[in-house]
C-alpha cells in the first residue's frame, strides 16, 4: 500500500542536499522529486545532487520547470539563456522552437534531470493574465499548438520527458492559481475551439505527460480541473485519448490548499484520474501520504486506481530513464530575442540616455527571472544613467528634470496591468513626447504611441536584445 502511494508522488524539499527522508522514500519506490531554484547551485553541484537521488533508484523521476525565459531553475540566479515562449511564438519559426527545446533538454540531461515540466500550451486569451502571459506561445490556438508540438518533440528527442501544461487551459484567467482559485465560464464547445486545440496536438505528437490546471471550469464541473473526474478522465482520457501520465500542478498552491486542503486534494486528484501528485513543500507531504493510505484502507480510493496511476508513472520513468546530453546552443536565445523585437517610430539615441525602469510584480508565484534594461545598457555604455521604480514616484517632474538635455528611455512591463505604470508613461510623454518607450512582456492591447520598441518577452535575452537595438548606431 505504502509503495503504491509513494509511486504516485512527486515531492520537493528544501536545501541543496537531499534529506535522508527523501532518499529513503526514493529507495523505497518514490515516483519522483521536483527541484526548484533554491535546491540548485553550480552545474557540478546540481549533477551531484541528481546523481545522489538517482543512486537510490535509477527509475526515479527528477523534474524541473525549465520553460526557458522567465521560468528557469537551472539559470535562476542570472536569468535564462533561452527565450520566453511568447518570443518564440512571435518569431513563429517552429524549427527554431524545436532547436531551443533540444538545447533546454540537453541542459537538463547534462545534470541528469529527466522530466521537464514544459511546455506551457495555454492559449493566452487574456492579455491581463497575471501568471501565464509570456510563458505562452501566444493568443492564437493553432500557433500555440504548432510551437507546443515542436517543443515537445525537441525535448523528447533528447530522452527527456515533456509535460505540457496546464490542462484544460489557464490562459483566460485574471487570477493566479498560486494565490487563489481562477474561474473560467467557457463551455465545452468554446474549449474545443480554443484551449483544447494545443492539447489535442501535443497528444497526437506523443507527449509523455500533461499537467493539470488548478482552475474551476464552471460549465463543466463543480470542482477545479485538478480534482475533476469529468475533466481528467472524461475529457482528457476518453475524448482526447491521452494515455500518458497526468501530473498535478503543485497541490500546496492556494487554489487547492486554500479550498480543500493538500491532503484531501491529493485523494481527490487521484480519484479524478491524476497519476503523479506534485507537492513541492515538505510541510504537507506526510499528511498527504497518510490521507492517501487511509483512503486506500477504507476503500475511498480503489487499489486498482492506484495501480493504474503507478503503472503510468513507471512507464514515464522508463521512457525518460536515460536522458541524452548533447549540444546546448545558448546563442539560440539571443537569436530568437533579436528577431522578436519590433519598432514603431524612430529609435535613435544621440547620446547615452537616462532610463526610467518601471518594475512589475510578475513572477512572484512562479519564481520568475527577468532582466534589467538599465543593467544591460550600462554594461554596453557606462555613461547611461537611470532609476528603477516599483511604485509610483512622488514627483515625475523631478525625473524629467534629471533627464534634461539627454535622451530619455522609459521601460515598462505590461503597463496595461499596472495603472500606475500607465500613469507614469502618460506623464512622461506629456513632458517629453519624444521619449522612447520600451515595452516588455505581453504587448499592450492598445498600442502605445511611437517611438516604442516592443520586445515580445521579459527574459534576460529579450532585455539584452532591446538594449542592443537601442544602442544601434
Amino acid at each position: 500500500m505504502t509503495e503504491l502511494v509513494d509511486r504516485c508522488l512527486l515531492l520537493g524539499f528544501e536545501g541543496r542536499t537531499a534529506p535522508d527522508r527523501i532518499r529513503r522514500l526514493a529507495a523505497a519506490g518514490l515516483g519522483g522529486v521536483i527541484l526548484f531554484a533554491d535546491n540548485l547551485g553550480e552545474p557540478e553541484e546540481i549533477a551531484g545532487l541528481v546523481a545522489a537521488l538517482r543512486s537510490e533508484r535509477p527509475e526515479l523521476l527528477v523534474a524541473l520547470d525549465e520553460e526557458g525565459g522567465t521560468v528557469t531553475r537551472l539559470e535562476a540566479r542570472h536569468g535564462s539563456s533561452f527565450p520566453d515562449a511568447l518570443t518564440l511564438g512571435t518569431v513563429d519559426d517552429v524549427e527554431l522552437t524545436r532547436e531551443v527545446a533540444r538545447s533546454v533538454a540537453g541542459a537538463l540531461a547534462k545534470v541528469g534531470a529527466n522530466l521537464n515540466l514544459a511546455p506551457v500550451v495555454d492559449v493566452n486569451s487574456d492579455p491581463a493574465n497575471p501568471v501565464i502571459g509570456v510563458r505562452s506561445f501566444g493568443a492564437d490556438p493553432r500557433r500555440v499548438a504548432a510551437h507546443g508540438v515542436a517543443f515537445v518533440e525537441g525535448t523528447q528527442e533528447r530522452g527527456v520527458g515533456a509535460c505540457a501544461k496546464h490542462f484544460p487551459g489557464h490562459g483566460d484567467t485574471t487570477v493566479d492559481s498560486h494565490f487563489g482559485l481562477p474561474r473560467i465560464g467557457r463551455g465545452l464547445e468554446q474549449l474545443r475551439e480554443v484551449e483544447l486545440v494545443p492539447f489535442r496536438a501535443v497528444i497526437e505528437a506523443g507527449v509523455e505527460a500533461i499537467m493539470t490546471a488548478h482552475v474551476h471550469f464552471t460549465a463543466l464541473d463543480e470542482a477545479p480541473a485538478t480534482l475533476s473526474r469529468p475533466i481528467l478522465t472524461g475529457l482528457l482520457r476518453e475524448e482526447l485519448g491521452f494515455g500518458g501520465a497526468v501530473v498535478t500542478d503543485a497541490l500546496e498552491m492556494e487554489a487547492i490548499a486554500g479550498s480543500v486542503g493538500v491532503a484531501r486534494g491529493a485523494v481527490r486528484s487521484l480519484q479524478a484520474g491524476a497519476d503523479l501528485l506534485c507537492i513541492g513543500r515538505e510541510a504537507p507531504q506526510e499528511d498527504a501520504r497518510l490521507a492517501l493510505q487511509e483512503a486506500m484502507r477504507d476503500g475511498t480510493l480503489a487499489t486498482e486506481r492506484l495501480e493504474e496511476a503507478a503503472g503510468r508513472v513507471d512507464r514515464l520513468a522508463l521512457a525518460a530513464r536515460t536522458p541524452a546530453a548533447g549540444e546546448v546552443d545558448r546563442h539560440l536565445g539571443v537569436e530568437a530575442a533579436r528577431r522578436a523585437v519590433s519598432v514603431a517610430g524612430e529609435i535613435r539615441l544621440a547620446a547615452p540616455p537616462v532610463v526610467i525602469e518601471l518594475l512589475s510584480g510578475r513572477g512572484a508565484g512562479i519564481g520568475g527571472a527577468s532582466g534589467s534594461l538599465l543593467d544591460e545598457l550600462r554594461v554596453r555604455e557606462p555613461a547611461v544613467d537611470g532609476e528603477r521604480l516599483d511604485a509610483p514616484p512622488p514627483d515625475v517632474d523631478e525625473l524629467l528634470a534629471r533627464a534634461e538635455g539627454r535622451p530619455l528611455v522609459v521601460s515598462a512591463e505590461e503597463p496595461h496591468r499596472y495603472p500606475w505604470q500607465r500613469d507614469v508613461l502618460q506623464r512622461v510623454r506629456t513632458g517629453r513626447p519624444e521619449a522612447i518607450v520600451v515595452a516588455f512582456g505581453v504587448p499592450d492591447p492598445q498600442p502605445l504611441d511611437p517611438p516604442v520598441l516592443t520586445a515580445h518577452g521579459s527574459a534576460r535575452v529579450a532585455v539584452a536584445a532591446a538594449a542592443e537595438r537601442l544602442l544601434r548606431p
